[in-house]
């Protein structure tokens, strides 16, 4: 299944992308972008990912793939742990925004064996969010 067009993803803010963001999917390689994308991305968590500069997660909003997916997910899983509640909360939305099966397959996996049950609970939400999307139901 492929990515979801950045038309149908917002910002972390709820915000429209940038128009330009529109031209460079139109124009650049998907996998370039996602891999850049997701190098800006450890150059914020280089920073120690400052709360009020979210927009790394923005980039891999817009650009992530499923590959993107399989980086994210064991962060997502360790941050609470290090008391990164809200980014692990960031980072289901990353996932329910780029979508499709991996996305989906990730999710129920947090929902199931995260170990904070506010993460598990909040998974579980998206993983509802991406099925109705797919058509897909519990059956």
């Amino acid at each position: 299944m492929g990515r979801r067009p950045i038309s149908g993803r917002r910002g972390s803010a709820g915000a429209e992308p940038y128009a330009g963001l529109l031209i460079a999917e139109d124009v650049c390689d998907p996998a370039s972008l996602a891999e850049f994308a997701w190098v800006l991305f450890e150059n914020w968590c280089d920073v120690e990912c400052p709360p009020k500069e979210s927009w790394a997660f923005d980039a891999l909003r817009w650009f992530g793939d499923d590959e993107t997916v399989r980086r994210l997910s064991p962060l997502i899983r360790k941050w609470p742990g290090e008391g990164g509640h809200q980014r692990a909360g960031l980072g289901l939305d990353v996932l329910t925004d780029i979508g499709g099966d991996v996305a989906l397959m990730h999710l129920y996996d947090i929902s199931q064996k995260a170990k904070s049950k506010g993460l598990k609970d909040r998974a579980a939400q998206r993983v509802a969010e991406i099925a109705g999307d797919l058509g897909l139901t519990a059956d």
